[in-house]
């Protein structure tokens, strides 16, 4: 789990226009001992959100200002970690890709193209 976590936390950086803190988060964890899958999500609906707010509003649900959710990638993260990781520090899963950012790193064509 540590290093799944650690490569999506690099990816939030390296492509960062498709996934990233911004986003919402679902990790499916699928263990030997059980026939049942875990899944772990994190992801809200604005506090204003009501029944009401698509109505009459084609396509507001999937764009637009009103598609958008309250991110919980870390949170989902952090559930991962606590359940299924620790074999390194939380702080550690994240060294390897502040020393990318540091350092520096040439973006993908297609970042480069919604930049």
């Amino acid at each position: 789990m540590d290093a799944a976590l650690a490569a999506a936390i690099c990816g939030g950086v390296m492509d960062a226009h498709s996934m990233g803190v911004g986003s919402g988060c679902v990790i499916t964890i699928n263990q030997r001992k059980t026939t049942q899958p875990i899944v772990l999500l994190e992801e809200k609906a604005p506090l204003a959100a009501n029944s009401t707010m698509f109505v009459d509003r084609d396509n507001m649900s999937v764009a637009g200002g009103l598609a958008i959710g309250v991110s919980g990638e870390l949170r989902t993260y952090e559930k991962a970690y606590k359940l299924f990781g620790g074999g390194v520090t939380w702080k550690e899963l994240f060294e390897p890709t502040i020393q990318l950012c540091r350092e520096g790193f040439r973006i993908s064509e297609s970042q480069c193209a919604v930049i």
